[in-house]
This record gives structure tokens, sequence and C-alpha cells, in this order.
């Protein structure tokens, strides 16, 4: 699957201007539909699960598409859901 980071859809001159969804990031390692993404507070990076059973840590705002992403592998399981605690 392919994750979509929108950007702009905060700014809302940019929403009412019909700007805000034309910009975005595409994600893209996932075999199957992804499950769950949570991005970091400070936006600086994602995780993503599914069928795979393999957790995905995206480095976000990276342009080298493979380095921008590590593995957690073989977690036993597909992935329901993922969710970043800050602290």
């Amino acid at each position: 699957g392919c994750i979509r980071l929108w950007r702009g859809v905060d700014d809302a001159d940019k929403v009412a201007a019909g700007e805000a969804l034309t910009a975005y990031s595409a994600l893209h390692w996932h075999a199957s539909a992804c499950a769950s993404v949570d991005v970091a507070f400070t936006g600086d990076y994602a995780v993503s699960g599914g069928a795979e059973s393999v957790l995905v840590v995206w480095q976000l705002g990276r342009e080298d598409a493979k380095a921008n992403r590590d593995f957690l592998p073989r977690l036993g399981g597909a992935i329901a859901r993922v969710a970043l605690i800050e602290g």
C-alpha cells in the first residue's frame, strides 16, 4: 500500500483557496493495504504496519526513498494498530 502525507491541510487560507490538497508525499513499502499509520507530534517520523507483520519507521523529510525507512520485521502477526506516545 501507499501512504500519502498531505501538506497544508492545517492552513485555513490554503484550504479556502482549494490549494491544501495539492501537495503530498508518497511513502510506499507495504505490499498490501496499510492497516495503521501514526505521525509523531514533531512531524519528523511516522510508523506504519499491516498484514506483513512488519513495523515500518519512516523518517519524514528525507529525499532518499531507501534511506528514509527502517524495519522491525517478524512480529508474529498482522499489525492492526500503531500509536506513538510522546514523552
